[in-house]
């Protein structure tokens, strides 16, 4: 009976270890989403000039499409496999992604394969 206690506590100990552990894909589209409701905020709060005091790289076009965006479409249009902050992405794209509803579950195909079709575009 010992031997099985043990076994449960050397169970738990792993368990507790692991609490708190960083997740990547969730850490990565947690932080975008994060990201992407602060400039909402921004400038519902405070106009373009918030925003571009705060993130200089966020055009004016994108910062007024993310403040009309809902919740559920910024949700949507975050990934925990790519990250869809302004530098990482250009404008027309972000903008491109944000106006597509991106209910369905083939969106982040969608996503994917236009973003690899762009960079090969660039090169």
């Amino acid at each position: 009976m010992l031997m099985g206690n043990d076994t449960i506590k050397e169970e738990i100990i792993k368990s507790a270890h692991l609490i708190g552990t960083p997740e990547p894909l969730s850490d990565l589209f947690d932080s975008q989403l994060s990201y992407w409701l602060s400039v909402q905020a921004l400038i519902k709060s405070g106009g373009y000039e918030a925003v571009r005091k705060r993130y200089p790289r966020i055009s004016r076009e994108v910062a007024e499409k993310v403040e009309k965006s809902s919740f559920k479409a910024l949700r949507n249009f975050c990934s925990s496999e790519i990250s869809t902050l302004g530098p990482c992405l250009p404008d027309s794209t972000i903008l491109n992604m944000l106006s597509t509803p991106n209910e369905s579950p083939e969106f982040g195909a969608r996503m994917m394969l236009q973003l690899l079709s762009e960079s090969k575009e660039e090169e």
